[in-house]
């Protein structure tokens, strides 16, 4: 079986991003950038998570 768990999370203004020895490539991107870069699943994930900030 497969278990898929997302998160949404907000960044402070200013913050640095940190790349673990796991990961290949880490950065931060904006809202409009969402669609470029992930699934539909992830963007109705900002859509639900923006209409509760």
């Amino acid at each position: 079986w497969h278990l898929d768990v997302q998160y949404a999370a907000l960044a402070p203004a200013g913050a640095a991003e940190r790349i673990s020895e796991e990961s290949l490539e880490l950065r931060w991107f904006g809202y409009e950038e969402v669609p470029d870069v992930a699934d539909a699943s992830v963007v109705r994930l900002l859509e639900a998570t923006r209409a509760r900030l």
